[in-house]
């Protein structure tokens, strides 16, 4: 009996760890944009913490209403790209799962 369980549990353990070998080609390209939603969720969320920065320099008097305004804007521009290409990918991501369900 013994043997018995422990020859299954070889073949799960050997089943599990040869998975990625045979799911095929399709998986590395969803890691791969696993991998940049998440770096662009990172980045997405460091400059709403810069946003959030600016403006306590700003109302702490340390920097000049205009400075704060240009660099405000340039910040606010590089969050609106990031969050354009952060929903390509999630919508891409949501109509390919779609496509597979039905």
């Amino acid at each position: 009996m013994t043997l018995v369980l422990l020859a299954v549990l070889a073949a799960a353990a050997t089943a599990f760890v040869l998975q990625p070998v045979f799911s095929g080609p399709e998986t590395a390209p969803r890691r791969e944009t696993d991998r940049n939603v998440l770096r662009l969720r990172e980045k997405r969320d460091q400059l709403l913490l810069t946003l959030a920065e600016l403006d306590f320099e700003k109302d702490a008097g340390k920097i000049a209403p205009g400075e704060h305004a240009a660099s405000r804007a340039e910040v606010l521009a590089q969050a609106a790209a990031v969050t354009a290409r952060l929903d390509e990918l999630t919508a891409a991501d949501r109509t390919k799962g779609k496509g597979k369900k039905k």
